[in-house]
């Protein structure tokens, strides 16, 4: 379990977590904030719910189209072990059950898309979070990443980099997603330390198939900074 001791003499603060990809690295931090998306909330009209299905495979084509660049991209830099993490999350937006929930939560509730696919992956995240197996746990964090970027693709938002960092920094988050660290300019990151995670996390993975030093598991980060 992470813990922390601060010296009073220096002010220096020592937090303890789990090593998840080997390496040290020292320098400035940045703290990555998700972009989390506002989710609208209206009703729609019962002859203009299949119009908002249609939105919603839609924004499941789409957002397809871009994991498939993501994980062509991972194939390109990293290989092809760790661009198959990609296909678990095409897997997921192909998976016919959740797409029936959504489907069944708009005919049910008369709410929008949106509202409706954010009710439906957080009762998915919350199933999957409370496991004990931390394997089948770390999952949620991949529902997590998907309905983020089917939530982005719905409303037209775009994602969080560090392409404008001007000089390379230690990067700070309480959790860091697959498709957050595919997108990261390696050139700009000298290592990551994150709240939540571990070491079967596929964000960790793919950090140590690129060789940033990380830490997760590090209670209370962010709140010290």
């Amino acid at each position: 379990m992470s813990h922390q001791s601060e010296s009073s003499k220096s002010g220096e603060v020592v937090l303890y977590g789990i090593a998840a990809s080997p390496g040290v690295s020292h320098g400035q931090v940045f703290r990555f904030l998700h972009d989390e998306v506002e989710v609208p909330r209206y009703e729609v009209a019962k002859d203009e719910q299949e119009s908002e299905i249609a939105r919603f495979k839609d924004a499941l084509k789409q957002t397809h189209d871009q994991i498939t660049e993501v994980r062509e991209s991972v194939a390109r830099n990293l290989g092809d072990k760790e661009a198959s993490i990609f296909d678990a999350h095409l897997l997921v937006l192909e998976d016919q059950a959740l797409i029936d929930d959504v489907v069944g939560e708009i005919h049910k509730t008369g709410d929008n898309v949106e509202q409706c696919l954010h009710r439906v992956s957080q009762r998915y995240y919350d199933y999957f979070n409370q496991l004990k197996d931390e394997y089948l746990r770390e999952r949620a964090s991949d529902l997590q990443d998907i309905s983020r970027r089917l939530l982005r693709n719905l409303v037209g938002a775009t994602a969080a980099g560090t392409a404008f960092l001007a000089e390379p920094r230690i990067l700070v988050s309480e959790d860091l997603t697959p498709s957050d660290t595919a997108s990261l300019d390696r050139s700009k990151v000298l290592g990551i330390a994150t709240e939540s995670g571990g070491k079967t996390s596929h964000a960790v993975i793919m950090a140590r198939a690129s060789g940033v030093p990380a830490v997760v598991g590090l209670r209370e980060l962010t709140s010290k900074l």
